[in-house]
C-alpha cells in the first residue's frame, strides 16, 4: 500500500477512536447531567465537542476515494454494490439493536418485534449513531453527479460551490439565530455533507493545496473556538444561549467545526506528502547514512524506532479495516455499561475512568470485529480451496 493510502487509513483509524470517545462522554452527559457540578459539566462535556471532526473526516475520506478520477463511481456501481450493502447492514443493525433493547428492558421476544424493526428501519428511530448510514446512502445517490461536476469544473468553480454551501448551512443559520429574523433564502439540497465530500477530494487530489502552516492554523482556530464557546456556554450564558451554543457545537455545519475538520484532514494529507518526499529521498541518502552510522548504539536506536513505527502502522491499518464494524457495535457496550450496571464515573474515577472506559470499549469492539473478519476470511479461503479441489 502506498503512503497516500496509509495516511487515509491512519485518519480513519484515529477517527474511529475519536467517535468512541465522543459517544462515551455524550452518553455520560445524558445519564448524569442532573448530578453534575458546573466544573464536571465542562470537563465531561467538552471531549464530545472536541471530537466533532471525526465524522467529517470520514466523509472527506469518502470524497477523496470515490470522487477520484480513477475510481468507478457511477450509478451502476452505486446501486449494484454500495447502496445494497449499506441497506443490508443497516437493516441487520436495526434488528440486532431492537433485540438488545428488548433484552435490556426485560421485554420478551414476540412476533410484534418484527413490525417494530421495520418501523424503526424506515423512520430512522433505532440507535442514534445509525444516522450515519442513512446519510451515507444519500451521499452515494449524489456521488455520480458530484463527481461529474468536480472532474469537469475548475478549482475556482468548486470553491465557489463550497462557499455557497457553507454560507447557507453554516453562516446564515447563525445570522438567523443572532438576529431573531429567519431569512427566506434557502438551497434545495439541505445538507452540509456534500461540502465535506468535495473538500476531501480537492485536498486529497492536491487541487486545493493547504500548506501545513495553514492546516495548523485552521485546526488551532477551530479548537480554540470550540473550547471558548463551550466554556462560555457552561459558565456565562443564559439558558437559551447555552442551549443554542451547545446545539451549534454539536452540529457538523457549525463553522468552527468545519475549520477544525478541514484542518485535521489537511494535516493528515500534509503528513502523507512529507512521507512521500522522505521516501523519494531515502534512496539518495541511504549510502550516506551507512557511512555515518558507525556507532552501534545509534544504529540500534534507529532500528528500534523503525520497528516500533512499523508495528504502530500495521495496528492502525488493521483498525482501519475494522473501523466500520467498530462504529456499528461499540454503542452496544456503552449502553450496557450505562444502563445495566451501577457505573458512576462521578463517584468512581472521574475523567480518568471515562478515558479507560473509552479505550476498553474501543479495544473490545476492535477485537470482536477482527475475530469476525478473520473467521470470515478463513471460511472463504476454505470454500475456495474446496471448489478448486473439485
Amino acid at each position: 500500500m502506498n503512503h497516500r493510502n496509509r495516511h487515509i487509513s491512519y485518519i480513519r483509524a484515529v477517527s474511529s477512536l475519536g467517535i468512541v470517545l465522543l459517544h462515551t462522554f455524550a452518553i455520560c452527559m445524558v445519564a448524569f447531567y442532573g448530578q453534575m457540578t458546573r466544573k464536571e459539566e465542562f470537563v465531561f462535556g467538552l471531549p464530545q465537542y472536541l471530537m466533532m471532526w471525526c465524522v467529517p473526516c470520514f466523509v472527506m475520506v469518502t470524497g477523496a476515494l470515490l470522487l477520484d478520477e480513477g475510481r468507478q463511481a457511477d450509478y451502476k456501481r452505486m446501486f449494484g454494490r454500495y447502496i445494497p450493502r449499506i441497506l443490508i447492514v443497516l437493516f441487520l443493525s436495526v434488528a440486532a439493536f431492537a433485540v438488545i433493547d428488548a433484552w435490556m428492558n426485560h421485554d420478551g421476544l414476540s412476533p410484534s418485534l418484527i413490525k417494530v424493526i421495520f418501523k424503526k428501519f424506515y423512520t430512522r428511530s433505532s440507535w442514534s449513531h445509525l444516522w450515519y448510514l442513512y446519510m451515507l446512502i444519500g451521499l452515494y445517490l449524489l456521488i455520480p453527479v458530484i463527481k461529474r461536476f468536480v472532474l469537469n469544473s475548475s478549482l475556482k468553480e468548486c470553491l465557489v460551490f463550497v462557499l455557497i454551501m457553507l454560507f447557507f448551512f453554516s453562516v446564515l443559520p447563525l445570522i438567523d439565530k443572532i438576529s431573531g429574523v429567519k431569512a427566506g433564502f434557502s438551497l434545495a439540497v439541505n445538507s452540509i455533507y456534500p461540502v465535506y465530500l468535495m473538500l476531501g477530494h480537492l485536498i486529497f487530489s492536491g487541487k486545493l493545496k493547504i500548506r501545513r502552516k495553514t492546516g495548523l492554523a485552521l485546526t488551532f482556530t477551530g479548537l480554540v473556538l470550540v473550547i471558548f464557546l463551550y466554556y462560555y456556554a457552561v459558565y456565562h450564558a443564559g439558558t437559551k444561549w447555552k442551549n443554542d451554543l451547545t446545539d451549534y457545537l454539536g452540529s457538523y455545519a457549525f463553522l468552527p467545526v468545519v475549520l477544525f475538520s478541514v484542518g485535521v484532514f489537511s494535516l493528515a494529507m500534509s503528513s502523507e506528502a512529507q512521507a512521500s518526499q522522505g521516501e523519494n529521498r531515502k534512496g539518495k541518502t541511504l549510502q550516506q547514512k551507512k557511512d555515518t552510522s558507525t556507532e552501534k548504539g545509534g544504529t540500534e536506536v534507529r532500528e528500534g524506532a523503525t520497528a516500533l513505527s512499523g508495528i504502530v502502522s500495521r495496528f492502525l491499518m488493521s483498525v482501519d479495516d475494522c473501523s466500520f464494524g467498530i462504529y456499528l457495535i461499540h454503542l452496544a457496550f456503552l449502553r450496557y455499561v450505562f444502563k445495566c450496571t451501577d457505573f458512576d464515573p462521578l463517584k468512581r474515577g472521574g475523567f480518568l475512568m471515562m478515558l479507560l472506559l473509552t479505550f476498553a470499549v474501543f479495544i473490545l469492539s476492535y477485537v470482536i470485529v477482527l475475530l469476525y473478519r478473520t473467521g470470515k476470511q478463513r471460511i472463504r479461503r476454505k470454500t475456495v480451496s474446496e471448489k478448486s479441489a473439485e
